[in-house]
């Protein structure tokens, strides 16, 4: 019997994927790790790759200059964190990969979402009291976290990281179960290279592919009903579900 859905090919579906370093270490192992999970992500065809590492970049905290966020809809402080913020709406799908520090991931990365959150979310307060709505980003998100002790906290950040996402009104994605309950949690030894010995390198491929078919699912279904979606739903410059939503008449 014929199927009454229309056949689709996953691998014909292009999005935009934006993989993110959280170590301001070079060659570092959460950039072998990202390296795994973009691959992961490459499987499911039509991926464009953009990158956005924390290495050598200058982040300064969220100064809650709330004058200027609303005046300007811009942060105050020009540094590393405004290719971030230009790369990250630009994109349709995130992975991000980072390591474990005093039970939470660098500072550096907790300036960005930080200030991310202000600017991308509190800022458009202004917009509600005007009648207007939140942007309603949906994009596919998976987390990597890694550090040199078995227990040192992995999935403490995964976890911050997740309601970082949520907060973004982003969608979570796993690897599998049972290995991948939440994210993809690491154990790589001080000076060690990551191995395969407990599936990290497996599940942080894994997690990119669920990352980018999750990605295409969302911006499909986007597509499919966007004569009943508002302006909030298609808030990322230049993507494809923006560039080649329908004209509602």
């Amino acid at each position: 019997m014929r199927s009454a859905y229309p056949q689709i090919d996953l691998q014909e579906i292009p999005i935009r994927l934006l993989a993110i370093c959280g170590s301001p270490r070079k060659n570092s192992n959460s950039a072998k790790l990202l390296e795994h999970a973009v691959e992961g992500a490459r499987s499911t065809g039509a991926i464009e790759v953009d990158t956005y590492e924390f290495h050598g970049k200058q982040i300064r905290p969220c100064t809650a200059c709330s004058k200027y966020c609303f005046e300007h809809k811009a942060c105050v402080n020009k540094d590393g964190f405004i290719e971030l913020l230009e790369k990250w709406n630009r994109a349709e799908a995130i992975i991000w990969s980072l390591p474990v520090y005093t039970m939470g991931g660098p500072a550096l990365v907790r300036g960005a979402i930080d200030r991310m959150g202000e600017i991308l979310l509190a800022n458009r307060l202004e917009s509600i009291r005007a009648g207007g709505t939140l942007p309603r980003f949906l994009k596919a998100a998976g987390v990597i976290v890694q550090g040199s002790s078995r227990w040192g906290g992995q999935e403490i950040v995964i976890e911050g990281m997740h309601q970082h996402l949520v907060l973004m009104d982003c969608i979570p994605v796993n690897a599998d179960m049972p290995a991948s309950h939440a994210g993809v949690a690491g154990h790589i030894p001080d000076k060690a290279q990551p191995t395969d010995e407990e599936h990290l390198l497996t599940n942080s491929r894994i997690l990119g592919t669920r990352v980018a078919q999750v990605g295409k699912i969302l911006k499909l279904g986007k597509l499919s009903i966007a004569g009943s979606l508002g302006d909030e739903y298609f808030c990322s410059p230049d993507s494809f579900a923006e560039t080649l939503r329908p004209e509602v008449v």
